[in-house]
């Protein structure tokens, strides 16, 4: 938060960036953010035994049936997308009402 005040600060009021500055403070404080949450947890000795890399292995031995899960959730979430998306241009079509 207090990245954020101060990105928010610098780049809206000191540049006068306006509504692109808020965009860009809000990049560099999730940026900032994950760097400091990377550097403890690489730093942190009692949270060291959870960090793992994956290798490709691991990655692709059991990934068939979360990939059958994942695209069919995915599909529904387009649908319904969709759904919204005709239905807003469908509304476009209605009279208007004096």
């Amino acid at each position: 938060m207090i990245f954020h005040i101060l990105y928010n600060y610098i780049l809206v009021i000191k540049l006068d960036w306006g509504i692109h500055g808020t965009g860009i403070s809000y990049f560099f404080s999730q940026l900032t953010v994950t760097l400091i949450v990377i550097v403890f947890s690489y730093y942190e000795k009692s949270i060291k035994e959870t960090n793992f890399i994956p290798s490709f292995a691991i990655l692709t031995s059991d990934l068939k049936p979360y990939l059958k899960i994942a695209s069919l959730s995915t599909a529904v979430m387009c649908f319904d997308w969709w759904a919204w998306e005709i239905m807003i241009l469908i509304s476009g079509l209605l009279t208007k009402e004096e």
